[in-house]
């Protein structure tokens, strides 16, 4: 997870996440889901978890740009496990955005990596899409109220 990153590397990896943003604002999940396989491919974990992170703190400056806290508060029914992958994978994705806008790097971190430990890469890139498609949720709904 700690690879060192040359600039070159850092800013096509941050022109891909805006890509996959705007991808997924666009309602075009095939384009984003895309290119975060390429970035698997090519970046490994680490590539997606900058993904990830990067994703997680756009909306942290858009949806909370005064430093807010946000929490999640979600009834299950029962135990993360017992949930199908796409609820599971939404789940991921409000828990990581949440320990993210709070500072929380550790459950960001920890919550990332549950899947890649479990040797479940399908889980680990419908988690990211999930997130992606969180984020492209939150852009839409406040660009729909800068419209008005």
């Amino acid at each position: 997870m700690t690879q060192d990153m040359t600039r070159e590397q850092a800013a096509e990896l941050t022109n891909r996440c805006v890509t996959i943003l705007a991808a997924a604002i666009d309602r075009d999940a095939d384009a984003a889901g895309r290119e975060i396989t390429q970035i698997a491919e090519t970046s490994g974990d680490a590539g997606v978890f900058c993904v990830a992170t990067a994703v997680a703190e756009a909306v942290r400056r858009s949806a909370y740009p005064y430093n807010g806290t946000a929490s999640v508060q979600m009834l299950t029914g029962g135990e993360p496990e017992d949930l199908s992958p796409d609820l599971r994978a939404e789940l991921f994705a409000a828990r990581f955005l949440a320990a993210h806008v709070n500072g929380d790097s550790q459950t960001a971190m920890a919550l990332f990596r549950a899947p890649i430990l479990a040797e479940d890469d399908e889980q680990a890139c419908r988690n990211v899409a999930a997130l992606v498609n969180l984020a492209a949720s939150i852009a839409r709904h406040q660009l729909a109220g800068e419209s008005s």
